[in-house]
């Protein structure tokens, strides 16, 4: 999945001595579409990473509380990094620690720029995994009888007969789950799907149109609705004509 570019990245700078880092910054403050930040204090630095809202990190490797990769360990959500130094930094401990660049603190802006560029491109592959493992669930598939993943944002409808939940997907495909409805449903954002029958569910953005107890699908699925759903399925339809 390719994701969309942000105007500004926001980087975070954490050294002991800020001054030690000074060339960096400076040279950061050169490049337009970042926003930097910077931060001496590890446990203020942790709690604003920990809190969200930074996409890049810039850190020292020598500090006197903790060395830098003993503080990537402390985070709970390793953002994309950029280790800077006054000396070298060994490369597999790099690697085995996923820093993205380790560049010198006296480094060219050409240099910097190139490790902002790698540091961008590996935030927007973990933004790309974490929406992926966000519209991911689990279901046993009855072929094979085996646990598989499945993207819920391709799920169109489903329908249940006898503990066997059939999943129908846009691209008009379909599979069959040991799972009952109501474990489906709880599986999958309440606000993104609607149960409309006392079988059947729908992918509340795949609806095109309703005429009388009757769904119209972006597929062109025609799925039936139950008269105890009836009430609440006009509401939700009356919404997405607004």
């Amino acid at each position: 999945m390719m994701m969309k570019k942000k105007q500004k990245y926001n980087i975070l700078i954490v050294d002991d001595e800020l001054e030690s880092v000074g060339h960096v910054e400076t040279t950061l403050a050169q490049i337009p579409y970042v926003e930097v930040k910077k931060e001496s204090n590890l446990a203020k630095a942790r709690s604003m990473l920990d809190n969200g809202g930074v996409d890049i990190l810039f850190l020292d490797l020598m500090m006197p509380e903790a060395d830098g990769f003993t503080f990537l360990g402390f985070l709970n959500d390793l953002p994309a990094t950029v280790m800077c130094s006054g000396r070298e930094i060994p490369g597999t401990t790099a690697f085995d620690n996923d820093v993205v660049d380790c560049i010198s603190k006296l480094a060219s802006i050409k240099r910097v720029q190139r490790a902002v560029d790698k540091a961008i491109k590996k935030f927007h592959e973990q933004e790309a995994e974490r929406e992926y493992v966000k519209a991911v669930i689990t279901l046993r598939r009855v072929r094979g009888n085996k646990r598989v993943e499945v993207n819920w944002q391709m799920i169109e409808h489903v329908s249940i007969t006898a503990d066997i939940l059939t999943v129908y997907n846009m691209d008009k495909k379909k599979e069959q789950y040991y799972c009952t409805l109501l474990a489906f449903l709880e599986k999958v954002p309440s606000h993104e799907f609607l149960q409309i029958h006392r079988n059947a569910a729908v992918k509340i953005s795949a609806i095109r149109s309703k005429r009388w107890k009757t769904l119209t699908l972006t597929s062109f699925a025609k799925v039936s609705i139950g008269g105890n759903y009836e009430k609440e399925v006009k509401k939700i339809v009356e919404q997405l004509e607004c």
